[in-house]
């Protein structure tokens, strides 16, 4: 059911942006945002030998990223969308926020948070979501359009932006809100 929809999502944003453009917003506003928590190491993401820092890491390697991309449910690591700042612990110490991209139309498909324990990197949880994501200070912000009755399929008026922030646990959504597209 669910790559049934997302194959019919993407379908129909293949012929927007035919038909408008590149568009720089991603038309995926029928899937909500919702965290998704995987508070333990994976098996296969050990790397050779233990790392001093998650910026010797290639998140791209299939060890790492081929678990993030099952979690998406599809898409790719690319290299340029994995960056680091201090959003669990707030220690001073970089985490690695590795956000998976559809590869196509659909826009980012998630984004996997990992820290260094024992020289390892450690999925601390992947968050589910849709549209673009960004990084706000310590905040992991979900970005998808809201289409008006009248709006092109290129250019959505509004914005359904989700901000999740770390609770000390894991990753929670403190704001839930529609504002004005700043670039319809």
């Amino acid at each position: 059911m669910r790559r049934a929809l997302l194959l019919a999502i993407s379908s129909a944003l293949v012929a927007t942006v035919v038909a408008c453009g590149d568009g720089d917003l991603p038309a995926t506003a029928t899937r909500s945002p919702s965290p998704t928590a995987s508070p333990t190491a994976l098996p296969s993401a050990t790397v050779r030998g233990a790392v001093a820092s998650l910026r010797e890491v290639d998140f791209t390697d299939s060890s790492i990223a081929g678990p993030l991309i099952d979690a998406a449910g599809g898409g790719e690591v690319p290299a340029e969308r994995v960056q680091f700042r201090d959003v669990v612990a707030h220690d001073g110490v970089d985490e690695a926020i590795v956000i998976v991209e559809s590869g196509g139309t659909m826009g980012d498909l998630g984004a996997g948070v990992f820290t260094l324990v024992e020289g390892q990197p450690t999925l601390v949880q992947f968050i589910a979501t849709a549209g673009r994501i960004e990084l706000r200070l310590d905040l992991v912000v979900a970005i998808e359009g809201v289409w008006a009755a009248n709006d092109p399929q290129c250019c959505p008026s509004q914005l359904h932006e989700v901000s999740y922030q770390w609770d000390g646990a894991r990753f929670t959504a403190i704001t839930d809100q529609v504002v004005p597209n700043p670039d319809p």
